[in-house]
């Protein structure tokens, strides 16, 4: 298996998090614009997630949509949850493609069945994309769930199953994820970058992990650090970085860049 990047547009950077539905388009347009310079298939194999920033998690909030079904306004909630995610992530499926960057769109609430505590996926043709070349793009989706109804499955939840299923079907499999955010990494209590974080050094380091800022329904900062950490005991790589300063670099050698955060 090529080396495999899985990279997130967090929600927090591709959107105005205090600012209803209000993406930033600039800022997807320069990650579209690096990775068509540095992607190459023969190469590498890419996957692409993007966050939901300030429009899926408006009515989420509002409809309290990842307790699943709960009166007869749940139903009309999880539809206009869905229809938000899509508007976000079509905006980054055109500015990609109109790069020249071949994304293709996945949603989650396709190839992901909730159970209550677990899930099941089937993440064969997700997977395949990407081994013939093609960008897959999913974000994080309202999907159906067995025991509740429906529920959010958030992006860093869509890589975790991602990762797993890579790894089950080659153990020595090498995969970094990269976490596009708007801060320089993981930040101390004083605004500092924690440049790597370790299952042992975690418990002294997560009193500063608040969650993000603006409208957020899937756990902010916190969330990602601890998914990172179960990512990073299955073998990947993970890297929290700035997405507003994205280069080259972060896809190429991300290892040597400053002012970021690497968790193993």
């Amino acid at each position: 298996m090529r080396p495999v990047y899985i990279v997130k547009l967090g929600g927090s950077l591709i959107t105005h998090k205090d600012r209803a539905f209000s993406a930033r388009i600039d800022v997807v347009q320069n990650i579209a614009t690096v990775i068509k310079e540095v992607y190459d298939p023969r190469e590498r194999q890419l996957y692409l997630g993007n966050g939901a920033g300030s429009y899926a998690h408006v009515p989420a909030t509002e409809y309290q949509t990842k307790r699943g079904f709960r009166d007869e306004n749940s139903l009309i909630g999880a539809s206009k949850v869905k229809e938000a995610a899509l508007k976000l992530h079509g905006l980054c499926l055109e500015v990609l493609v109109e790069t020249g960057v071949p994304a293709f769109s996945f949603s989650a609430g396709s190839f992901v069945l909730g159970l209550g505590e677990g899930n099941e996926g089937f993440l064969t043709p997700l997977i395949h994309s990407a081994e013939i070349g093609l960008v897959p793009l999913f974000y994080g989706d309202v999907i159906i769930d067995k025991q509740i109804g429906f529920t959010i499955y958030s992006t860093e939840k869509i890589i975790g199953i991602l990762v797993r299923e890579l790894f089950r079907r080659d153990r020595t499999a090498k995969i970094t994820v990269l976490h596009l955010g708007t801060t320089d990494g993981v930040l101390d209590g004083e605004g500092r970058t924690i440049e790597g974080i370790t299952e042992e050094i975690y418990p002294a380091v997560k009193h500063s992990l608040g969650a993000s800022h603006g409208y957020d329904v899937t756990g902010g900062m916190l969330h990602k650090v601890e998914e990172s950490l179960i990512l990073a005991r299955l073998g990947a790589r993970v890297v929290i970085a700035n997405g507003e300063r994205f280069h080259r670099g972060y896809l190429l050698e991300p290892e040597k860049q400053k002012r970021l955060t690497l968790i193993e």
